[in-house]
């Protein structure tokens, strides 16, 4: 399996910004689960949903495509990229790995700031999900995460965490606006703040493994759930 490198929300293009905001809706709507797994995606339909140009969507569908997380295939058209199950295991087994060596790696007891700056995320991920904002949610989740491996000081597995964390993040949306997952979440993130602050090693590593799905919670992931009172059926 190829990954395509993407370590960070690309910037707005100035250049095509019709493009840029056809790839970003499209991005959101797969990560949210409204765009499911080997859903085609209509050029023509969208480019008079968007106001645009179906050339603009063609290009959307590449930069999607470059990420990860749609697929092109001649004469089919575009699709929602579905993931195998032995994809899922490598991208799980993967960032596990990646993950256990920064947690070993971070400074104990964590220093203030970086205590502070974890609140902080945390509480913006407990205040999304109590407003039942999916993105928010999503979002928050990325940057506590985020500034949680990249204390470890280095950049390159950071780096790689965060693309291995999309991706999965894109594969297991389809469970994310299940209440019970995003309060298992928002506990899981406590944890990891307590332990850093206790300064204890094996406890932080224990969240830290914890606090991630295994594969096979991860693949099945067609659920019915109910999201803002609408009822979802999914896959």
């Amino acid at each position: 399996m190829v990954i395509p490198l993407r370590f960070a929300a690309p910037p707005p293009n100035a250049e095509d910004p019709d493009c840029a905001a056809v790839a970003a809706a499209l991005e959101e709507e797969i990560l949210i689960g409204r765009l499911l797994p080997r859903e085609r995606l209509l050029g023509e339909a969208l480019a008079v949903r968007f106001g645009v140009s179906r050339n603009a969507v063609r290009r959307a569908f590449a930069v999607l495509a470059q990420r990860g997380i749609v697929t092109i295939a001649p004469n089919r058209g575009a699709q929602v990229r579905d993931f195998t199950e032995s994809e899922i295991v490598d991208l799980v087994e993967t960032r596990a790995v990646l993950q256990r060596h920064a947690a070993s790696h971070l400074p104990l007891p964590a220093p203030a700031a970086l205590l502070a700056q974890l609140e902080a995320a945390a509480a913006a991920h407990l205040d999304a999900i109590h407003r039942r904002d999916l993105p928010a949610v999503l979002a928050a989740n990325a940057a506590f995460h985020d500034t949680l491996f990249r204390a470890a000081g280095n950049a390159v597995v950071a780096d790689a965490i965060v693309q291995l964390s999309w991706l999965l993040t894109v594969i297991r949306a389809y469970r994310m606006g299940d209440p019970s997952t995003l309060e298992a979440g928002a506990l899981g993130h406590a944890e990891m703040v307590a332990a850093l602050r206790a300064g204890d090693a094996a406890r932080l590593l224990a969240a830290v493994e914890a606090h991630v799905s295994s594969a096979a919670v991860i693949a099945a992931r067609r659920v019915t759930w109910r999201w803002k009172g609408e009822v979802v059926r999914l896959g």
